[in-house]
């Protein structure tokens, strides 16, 4: 497939001519070829991948806490790997975009094909609004030219608040466009499979997404943030007509990646199996590893074990028990107080006998687990959106019922993960089947049992802002492993958990205290004189650079707890 994956950073000028065809000579595509395209380009924004699971989602997992990390000098650094590859897919998404809207606009059949443009726009959108919550600032008007033209341009950035308002106006006018008719073959469209009613689901809730977003928090919102009141209006608009904005409500109509590895594997699987978890340092001991907060927040126990009666239903869904030593049986996080010296023998296993003395990602539903899905965008994400417009007062309805709803569907999507995993054999670390037909989970958690214990949680949260924070935790927990930049976004505009802790790096060389943002890669700004170069070179400069705090978000920095002060204990 002639499928466009340019990008134009890093590259001499001689890189140019070697990995860019003259654009004049390049065999034509059909625009079903090129859609695809930028499907494929999204593919790592959509699912997990080895470059998620490994690299770009577990720096906002322990940025968030709601993954555990050993307490090393560089834990707040942007992972190289994880810095390009965000830019670097965004930028090959847009442009292969503007590739689709270039063979688009000069179209004898745009009746035929608008639906392909308008579907791959949505995706594009998805990428530029979740890159720009990650960077708060990009180039985007002058990006792709190479390939579209032969010219080369050095992009400036565009005002973020512009390419925010684009992408709720955007969003908006293609579900309008949508709702008139069109076509996208399904054996192009491996999101929806060529379901149009699935795409303007996606779409709306992808707008409701980003106007949640920008619309602040109820107990503060950035005085820089002049986008809120009609973000608020967005949400409003979208909660109440559904039949003019449909939204993800159910399992029935989520949005996801379907693994189909018998046939065309997307691959996160093999990537994820390639690592055997073994207690020697490899990625799946040290990198997919649980956390104190999120386990607190699993309501775990003081005694570390699991009770049905007590504990959250997701507990042994999410994480495997220790799995032999001094702490068999038990789930233990990494405590961020404690420093290198003890974490790293209790991730290595040092003194049990190599067996890691702290819990890791459940294996038999994520590890090794070929049926797995690639959650876009999930009920219950959209249903605690629902529950926090109510309790803020921008959408009527029953605030209620929809938190209620919205763990019941957390819970039983975590547990569809691990009931249907095809994992086989064994291995150091997996526990047996936990949830299926048949289990004592299966037992221990009807729907009425799940509902009962949501129910008890929004009970005991007696205020408008202890409900609201409980909403917050509960989005917090519930996008764990399919979406940690979503835990990290949320912790950002919220400010909950409120109580955690992070400790001072003093011996990191860049990056001694929690960033607020990512930073555009040095490959791009050493070539392009229009990007500015924020690299540190001091450790922590308050409101610049990867402290720099994004105009909806606050400023995760500003506070005691981030210079190693306990602000509240846990």
């Amino acid at each position: 497939m002639c499928a466009a994956l340019f990008t134009f950073y890093n590259c001499s000028d001689e890189d140019f001519s070697s990995k860019y065809k003259d654009p004049s000579k390049v065999t034509s595509v059909t625009i079903e070829q090129v859609f695809t395209g930028v499907l494929e380009e999204a593919n790592e924004f959509l699912r997990l991948g080895y470059g998620r699971y490994f690299v770009h989602d577990p720096a906002f997992g322990i940025w968030a806490q709601t993954w555990g990390s050993r307490p090393d000098d560089d834990m707040y650094e942007s992972n190289q790997m994880q810095v390009d590859g965000s830019y670097g897919r965004y930028i090959r998404v847009l442009t292969q975009y503007k590739l689709l809207k270039k063979e688009f606009d000069n179209s004898a059949n745009q009746s035929v094909y608008q639906a392909y443009e308008l579907c791959g726009r949505a995706v594009m959108l998805h990428v530029l609004f979740q890159t720009l919550d990650e960077f708060g600032q990009l180039p985007f008007d002058e990006v792709g030219f190479f390939p579209l033209t032969g010219e080369i341009v050095l992009p400036h950035l565009d005002d973020t608040k512009t390419l925010y308002q684009k992408v709720l106006t955007e969003l908006d006018e293609i579900n309008t466009e949508l709702a008139s008719g069109g076509n996208v073959a399904a054996s192009t469209d491996w999101l929806n499979r060529g379901d149009m009613t699935q795409w303007r689901v996606y779409v709306n809730s992808l707008r409701l997404r980003c106007a949640i977003r920008l619309s602040g928090a109820e107990d503060y919102t950035n005085p820089d943030n002049t986008m809120a009141a009609d973000a608020k209006r967005i949400i409003a608009d979208i909660l109440g007509d559904p039949g003019k904005y449909p939204v993800v409500t159910s399992t029935d109509n989520q949005i996801y990646v379907e693994n189909n590895f018998s046939t065309s594997p997307n691959g996160w699987w093999t990537t994820l199996t390639n690592h055997d978890g073994n207690q020697n340092g490899r990625n799946w001991a040290m990198r997919c590893t649980a956390g104190e907060a999120l386990l607190l927040r699993l309501d775990l126990n003081q005694d570390s074990l699991y009770t049905a009666a007590a504990d959250d239903p997701r507990l042994p869904l999410i994480f495997d028990p220790v799995q032999g030593g001094t702490r068999e049986g038990k789930y233990v996080g990494v405590n961020p107080r404690d420093d290198n010296s003890v974490v790293r023998p209790l991730i290595s296993g040092a003194d049990d006998d190599g067996i890691k003395q702290i819990s890791s990602h459940n294996e038999r539903s994520f590890r090794d687990n070929r049926r797995m899905k690639g959650y876009v965008i999930t009920p219950s994400e959209i249903l605690f959106y629902k529950a926090e417009a109510i309790l803020r007062g921008i959408a009527p309805g029953d605030a209620e019922t929809a938190f209620k709803d919205a763990v019941l569907e957390s819970v039983k999507m975590y547990a569809v993960v691990n009931a249907e995993s095809d994992a086989t054999g064994e291995s150091a670390l997996r526990s047996d089947v936990v949830a299926g037909e048949g289990t004592q989970w299966a037992a221990d958690w009807t729907d009425a049992k799940i509902t009962g214990y949501a129910k008890a949680k929004w009970d005991a949260a007696v205020s408008t802002a202890d409900k609201l924070k409980l909403v917050y935790e509960q989005f917090w927990v519930h996008n764990t492993m399919f979406n940690a930049v979503e835990t990290f976004n949320s912790l950002r505009r919220t400010g909950i958990p409120d109580n955690l802790y992070y400790g001072y790096r003093s011996g990191s060389n860049s990056t001694k205290v929690l960033p607020n943002r990512l930073i555009i890669p040095a490959s791009e700004h050493d070539r392009n004189p229009n990007i500015p170069n924020e690299r540190s070179s001091v450790g922590f400069e308050p409101g610049k650079g990867n402290w720099e705090v994004i105009f909806w978000a606050r400023d995760l920095t500003n506070s005691s707890q981030y210079r190693g002060t306990v602000k509240t204990s846990l």
